[in-house]
């Protein structure tokens, strides 16, 4: 007999159509009524709340005198809690995003009772194949989920094993019908209480229908029967229904009231079941909704600006510098972290929202950067008063800060304000090393005097400059000292440009008459050409999925003039300027069947930059966007015949092959559209480029005669939050509402950059550069003082050999430090335990104690190994 886990839930949206305010309302009602269901019913087994603790917070901040009526109803087992503190996108959001969303919700949850320990994952649009790898590191030991199956179906069924690249298993439970599942015959309208009786028959019918589609994907015996939906709420009658369709189903299928904890720990202990590897990305029962990569794009360059902000620069130095003259400081931090983590939820990252909850979206975020850049500014000057300054030359100096580790180089932008009688006697900026040799300085910008300073408010200016910074240790520092002098004195350095043309010691930039460049590595002797191509099509879809239309039309940048400038030339940094006016179709024409003829201008520039001494090419592309109802896409053609590329991930990098998998048959058709993390490189047995990206997340490879091209997506301008006249999906995924807001009307910036490498380069090396144009180097300006630290030091000693940091902060147990193996053998990191540290503890991904004390040897250093693809947490303990 056939054991059917009918598990009643909601599915809720923080905010969607509505705004949050506006859906809380409805919340309220929800929570009373569910509460008083299962007060008043004991056949009412248990509920399962959408795997998420924002619905209980949000609820009891309005109404905080609930919470013992929750608490109870938790303990009893009534209420399956969390794990997760908003329902995220495993795609969009970040590993440290996922880790943080994860451990709040089990904070919180635990305040009520056990968490749930299955990540429940019912509406998210597709899964990466490193998941697996992070649930073992957090605890958990399985997950569910609706969308992202393909053929592979057939052979995994509903209930398998997921292994991660390191060999960590979860259970995995994919429900075919996803969230949404058959109604019983019971009332399904959102928004209000449940009312009317159950139609048995109805019932019945939804109940044979439900059965034929899991007994044919069911591995075990045990059937998984999720009732509910999007903010529906509970309704009385549902163990009534379930007590019918035992008598009709007789010896065929027993269904009970259920809990997913149950369902999962049923088919847990079963055996036989397949093990499978990889992502989850097809579309073959269900929409992927792969358009979100690109819906909103400047919410995805928000999000990635912010995480950068928290978990690169100001978690690390605020763990290594301390500000213990803000005692709140941590908790701001946490503070500023619960505004990200709202945003996290998957339709607000994916954008999928109107126009009024996109603007608050943004608010959010830009709150939690006010925090970040408020108090990294007083750690960062906390550091500089910590430096000995006064060992460097000048009339002021300046502390170049990197947070990763190891050496870093790379131009750092620095602003200063000198005396105006100072830069009229002696205008010309001159940067010493701690050692007083000349280092290269390029100035920017002399701005007008602003009233900054009283009482002598034009007595100063700014002066913005930009530093060649060289083998900044890291996490660490070096010290700078700035000068004028009458007269100038350059540094020479690698440097040279012409009107069409820079070169640097490594690469060489041609522009070419249409605006496209070529790129020459001399150290490879190999040369790529028109890079930087600019592609523009229609857009018939909506913020869930692009679409072309029936008569689909694209434009390219091929045949056009550009204008070209040598906009900088050293010594620090050469730039070249392209300007183009790009003609393209203002709109889709009024029938949807083709791009309108009517055309608008519109205008890009993009800036080419080489820096001194440095293998990378920076790009910034900004964009006026003047045109509805398209896509902008950068090109990359990269002469390379390869039949896969590597995409960073959520952790590491994953290989995929180029050009889409087939999708005959599938509910969507995403053709090569896929999500990638700041990294997507291709190589052949000479060499490899990669296209480093902040913020921008949707790429595709395309396979051509004459190799892989790497187009990435800068713009997708839309004006329907869902629609059901698509090419690529079938049918409709959301309310048909008009969001001209997501037309992403306006100026736009973006920054790409570009890195070539011999044949062979090991992952560490590609994600470390990655990381490098990430983060980049921080500045701050400092006195003349004599401080406790040298001019050049470190902050903490750590060699990390072939492993990739994840995250530095503190937590209450201790400094919590993560790595990342993207290597397949082990590698172990060398780490100095700090002033007050005297032991390391082998710890889960939450922080949790999850293994042996490791001790330091005779020199202070403890080893800190990591297996092959692995993801481990230590924290370093205080006695």
């Amino acid at each position: 007999m056939l054991r059917v886990y009918v598990v009643p839930h909601t599915h809720w949206d923080r905010e969607q159509l509505g705004t949050f305010q506006e859906y809380r309302v409805a919340l309220l009602q929800f929570w009373e009524a569910l509460i008083n269901t299962l007060e008043r019913n004991p056949a009412f087994k248990t509920f399962l709340l959408d795997g998420q603790t924002a619905v209980i917070a949000d609820f009891l901040e309005i109404v905080p005198e609930a919470a013992h009526r929750i608490r109870t109803l938790a303990a009893a087992g009534r209420l399956e809690l969390g794990p997760w503190f908003t329902q995220p996108d495993p795609v969009l959001s970040e590993a440290e995003a996922l880790v943080r969303n994860l451990g709040l919700g089990i904070r919180q949850a635990e305040d009520f009772r056990r968490p749930l320990e299955v990540a429940y994952l019912p509406d998210n649009p597709g899964l990466p194949a490193e998941l697996p790898t992070f649930l073992a590191a957090c605890g958990l030991r399985g997950v569910v989920f609706g969308r992202g199956m393909g053929n592979e179906a057939e052979q995994l069924g509903s209930e398998f094993w997921w292994e991660g690249p390191n060999g960590s298993r979860v259970l995995a439970v994919w429900v075919p019908w996803g969230h949404r599942d058959a109604g019983l015959g019971l009332d399904r309208e959102p928004f209000r209480p449940a009312e009317g009786s159950a139609d048995h028959g109805r019932a019945e019918a939804d109940t044979w229908a439900g059965l034929e589609l899991l007994r044919k994907y069911g591995r075990t015996g045990n059937l998984l029967f999720l009732h509910g939906a999007e903010h529906i709420f509970p309704h009385p009658e549902l163990s009534e229904v379930v007590d019918h369709l035992k008598a009709v189903l007789g010896e065929i299928a027993r269904p009970e009231p259920a809990g997913l904890s149950d369902f999962v720990g049923a088919v847990a202990g079963a055996e036989g079941l397949v093990v499978h590897r990889g992502e989850f990305r097809a579309a073959r029962f269900a929409p992927l909704k792969s358009g979100t990569l690109s819906a909103r794009m400047p919410l995805k360059q928000r999000n990635w600006q912010v995480l950068t902000l928290y978990t690169r620069h100001l978690e690390p130095l605020l763990a290594l510098v301390g500000l213990p003259e803000l005692p709140g400081a941590r908790r701001l931090v946490e503070y500023g972290w619960t505004h990200i983590l709202l945003n996290q939820a998957h339709d607000s990252i994916g954008g999928t929202v109107s126009d009024p909850v996109y603007r608050e979206i943004m608010g959010r975020f830009d709150a939690a950067e006010q925090i970040g850049r408020s108090v990294l500014d007083r750690v960062l000057s906390r550091l500089a008063k910590q430096v000995d300054t006064e060992k460097v030359p000048g009339v002021a100096a300046v502390v170049a800060v990197n947070p990763l580790p190891g050496p870093v180089s790379g131009a750092l932008m620095a602003e200063v304000e000198l005396p105006v009688d100072l830069l009229r006697d002696r205008p010309f900026p001159v940067v010493y090393d701690s050692a007083g040799r000349q280092i290269p300085v390029q100035e920017l910008r002399v701005e007008t005097p602003e009233p900054v300073r009283v009482p002598s408010p034009t007595t100063y200016q700014r002066v913005r400059l930009l530093i060649k910074a060289d083998d900044v240790p890291g996490p660490g520092y070096r010290t700078y000292g700035l000068d004028l002098v009458p007269t100038p004195r350059p540094a020479s350095t690698d440097l040279k440009g012409g009107k069409t043309f820079i070169e640097n010691g490594y690469f060489r930039i041609d522009v070419a008459r249409n605006g496209t460049f070529s790129l020459t590595d001399r150290t490879l002797g190999r040369s790529w050409a028109g890079l930087g191509l600019f592609e523009d099509t229609e857009d018939a879809g909506d913020l869930y999925t692009w679409s072309p239309a029936p008569n689909s039309r694209t434009l390219t940048t091929a045949d056009l003039i550009a204008e070209t400038a040598l906009l900088e030339s050293g010594p620090v940094r050469a730039t070249l300027e392209v300007r183009l006016r790009f003609p393209v179709p203002t709109a889709l024409a009024d029938h949807r069947l083709g791009r309108g003829y009517l055309k608008v201008e519109l205008p890009l520039v993009m800036r080419v930059s080489l820096i001194a001494g440095l293998r990378r090419v920076e790009l910034e592309i900004e964009a006026e966007n003047v045109a509805r109802d398209h896509r902008l896409r950068v090109l990359f053609p990269t002469g390379i015949r390869a039949e896969r590329v590597l995409v960073r991930d959520l952790f590491g990098l994953v290989s995929r092959p180029v050009g889409p998998p087939a999708q005959d048959g599938w509910v969507e058709r995403p053709g090569g559209l896929a999500p990638q993390r700041g990294l997507v490189a291709v190589a052949d047995d000479r060499a490899g480029l990669a296209v480093l990206t902040e913020g921008l997340p949707e790429y595709e490879a395309i396979a051509g005669p004459d190799g892989v091209t790497l187009a990435v997506s800068l713009l997708r301008s839309v004006g329907w939050l869902a629609r059901a006249d698509l090419l690529t999906r079938q049918g409709m995924v959301g309310p048909p509402v008009k969001t001209p807001g997501a037309q992403c009307p306006g100026r736009h910036r973006f920054r790409l950059g570009l890195f070539t490498c011999p044949a062979g380069t090991g992952p560490a090396v590609l994600l470390r550069e990655a990381e490098a144009y990430r983060t980049g180097l921080l500045g701050v300006v400092a006195g003349r003082w004599p401080g406790d630290r040298a001019p050049v030091g470190t902050l903490l000693e750590v060699d990390t050999a072939g492993l990739v940091l994840s995250a530095l902060y503190l937590t209450d147990r201790g400094l919590l430090v993560r790595f990342y193996n993207p290597e397949p053998t082990g590698q172990t990191a060398r780490l100095r335990l700090p002033a007050g540290y005297r032991r390391a503890l082998v710890a889960d991904a939450l922080g949790r104690p999850a293994g042996s004390d490791l001790e330091p040897d005779g020199e202070g250093f403890v080893q800190l190994p990591v297996q092959a693809f692995g993801l481990q947490t230590f924290v370093l303990i205080r006695d």
